[in-house]
């Protein structure tokens, strides 16, 4: 059976190689994706009209002015602010999209924070998740709000009019993993490192809808019925099918990442990117499965495909960020595959995920790839009974 199953799969990949038009969809359309978005990144700053945001405050003044700052902060519409116990946890919760930003408080806020003609201006810190640069000014917003709110409560100190007001310094702070001299570096190299994620689930959308248009046109031309009287079993050819979707989709992640980091993209764990790699090449077939087996027409097949395709990627955050989603439509995200295979490579690319981070994201993939197998096989077998 496994000599059969090999077999149908090459059969497929040949079939593949022959269509020029399927390889551009697959191969090269989603560098050309991956390219524009990653040039847009880096100079992306408009400010989007966006849900509350998470931002984590980490408060190493513990003044009654800080804490009256902080309250401040939590009191605008737009702010929801969380307190952490230090930076290092921080950093990981924003890296990990748990939080837009996170805030630090420096020692001596308190002594001048407010205060329009003090000898220096307060210093605090700030870091904005990457992926999501626009919001980020928004935090800028509310902390220059909440030095405006303390300015109005606190007495200023008389004189000195000629001097130019500095109310607050804001200072980056470094996201990434510390170097071997203790100092923070960023994840984050390139726009490319947040933009190739979403061009290569483009072009694993391509592999299904290319394979899924092919089992279509076997159907329809009786070539999947002279294989289905083979002597092999009904279920080596669907899993041949499946095999040849998964390793085109493997090979797509391959080959779109090393693109990725020849434009500077950042491999930070390995490891996890094998994993987030199959959990996408897994899930991706299972629905390839369930959109061939959906009409038995062949122009059928492909219009749904990439309609669902395209709505997939919409609602996942492929073509439009989930930033500036409404709230419903980003819970509306969560079911849609190619969310969580863009937050499976975002993890192992520069996230900085872990294997317990990983797991949800692969667990939606492998249940949904799951779903598919199985809808397809039940829906093929109806169809030809």
């Amino acid at each position: 059976m496994l000599r059969s199953i090999w077999i149908l799969a090459r059969k497929d990949l040949r079939l593949l190689g022959r269509d020029p038009m399927s390889l551009f969809f697959i191969a090269v359309f989603p560098v050309i994706l991956g390219v524009a978005f990653g040039l847009m990144n880096e100079g992306f700053a408009d400010e989007p009209e966006v849900a509350e945001a998470v931002l984590l405050v980490h408060d190493a003044d513990a003044s009654e002015v800080s804490r009256d700052f902080i309250a401040a902060l939590d009191a605008q519409a737009a702010v929801a602010v969380k307190r952490v116990d230090s930076l290092d946890a921080g950093r990981q919760e924003v890296m990990k999209g748990r939080a837009l930003g996170l805030f630090e408080i420096v020692p001596g806020f308190g002594e001048s924070a407010g205060l329009v003609f003090a000898e220096k201006a307060p210093r605090v810190g700030l870091a904005i998740d990457p992926s999501r640069p626009a919001e980020g000014q928004l935090l800028r917003g509310a902390v220059m709000q909440g030095i405006g709110d303390l300015v109005a409560r606190r007495s200023p100190l008389p004189g000195r009019e000629g001097r130019a007001l500095e109310l607050v310094t804001i200072e980056a702070i470094a996201l990434g993993h510390e170097t071997a001299d203790g100092a923070p570096v960023d994840r984050i190299r390139s726009g490319y490192d947040v933009s190739f994620p979403s061009a290569i689930l483009w072009g694993v959308l391509g592999c299904i809808a290319g394979f899924a248009i092919s089992i279509a046109r076997e159907r329809a031309s009786g070539t999947f019925y002279r294989l289905s009287v083979a002597p092999q079993p009904r279920a080596a050819i669907l899993l041949g099918k499946g095999l040849a979707c998964a390793l085109t989709a493997i090979a797509v992640v391959l080959f779109l990442t090393l693109i990725g980091c020849a434009l500077g993209l950042e491999l930070r764990s390995p490891f996890l990117f094998v994993l987030a790699t199959l959990g996408i090449a897994w899930c991706f077939s299972g629905l390839m499965m369930a959109l061939a087996t959906i009409s038995r027409s062949e122009n059928a097949v492909a219009g749904a495909g990439w309609a669902l395709n395209v709505t997939m990627s919409l609602i996942g955050g492929g073509m439009i960020p989930l930033a500036f989603m409404p709230a419903g439509m980003r819970t509306l995200s969560d079911f849609s595959p190619v969310k969580w295979g863009i937050l499976a490579l975002e993890g192992a690319i520069w996230r900085g995920f872990d294997l317990v981070d990983l797991l949800p994201a692969l667990g939606v993939l492998i249940l949904l790839g799951a779903l598919g197998y199985l809808f397809g096989v039940r829906r093929l077998a109806a169809i030809d009974s």
